[in-house]
């Protein structure tokens, strides 16, 4: 269940980045969150913790639960 829900993540950050129509250093911008931790949550390379999601939704204009959304 773990790896499912890393693997959700991964992609809904890197779509609604792409929905936003977002550079990296866009969201890393809006969201506090370093230009270089973005893609390693983007390539599920980190499990990022809920602060760090917490921030990307708000960077990303998205509640955290949809994050979570398929």
């Amino acid at each position: 269940h773990a790896q499912a829900l890393a693997e959700r993540l991964r992609q809904r950050v890197r779509a609604l980045r792409a929905a936003a129509g977002l550079s990296l250093e866009a969201l890393a911008a809006r969201s506090g969150v370093s230009r270089s931790m973005i893609p390693l949550v983007e390539r599920g390379e980190t499990s990022a913790t809920a602060v760090v999601l917490d921030k990307l939704a708000t960077g990303l204009g998205v509640p955290l639960a949809s994050l979570f959304d398929t």
